[in-house]
């Protein structure tokens, strides 16, 4: 069974490259994530990519933090990231009792969803102004 991955578009673009670039970068382990499952690899890799997921939690966080940080909705913005890390580390937990398939079935829902709400939605909304 092969996965869908969801790919890069231009309406995820901020026009800040540095977070551009580090979206970009969710991707790529999104992408890792479905090529391991395609070719049954997963077990492979959920580790390295849980642990890279967990450090990009963080730096990501603080990234984008440094851009918004005298705007209306800094603590709201704050308090999604906080959430975002709480969950990933939730994650790490979660491995040790679920299949490998099924986890990374699981993982690649929950950071799709990430990306069409928070990347634009939130995002676009604090760094854009758009609504």
């Amino acid at each position: 069974m092969s996965m869908k991955c969801i790919k890069w578009k231009e309406s995820y673009e901020l026009g800040i490259p540095e977070l551009d670039i580090q979206h970009r970068m969710l991707f790529n382990i999104i992408k890792i994530l479905v090529d391991s499952v395609d070719q049954s690899r997963e077990g492979e890799v959920i580790e390295k990519v849980l642990n890279e997921l967990e450090r990009y939690t963080y730096y990501h966080a603080e990234t984008e933090e440094r851009f918004f940080e005298d705007t209306e909705n800094h603590r709201e913005h704050i308090m999604e990231h906080d959430k975002f890390k709480e969950d990933i580390s939730g994650f790490m937990v979660a491995y040790e009792n679920t299949p490998d398939r099924e986890f990374v079935e699981m993982m690649l829902l929950y950071l799709q969803s990430w990306i069409e709400n928070h990347v634009t939605g939130m995002d676009r909304r604090d760094f854009l102004g758009e609504d």
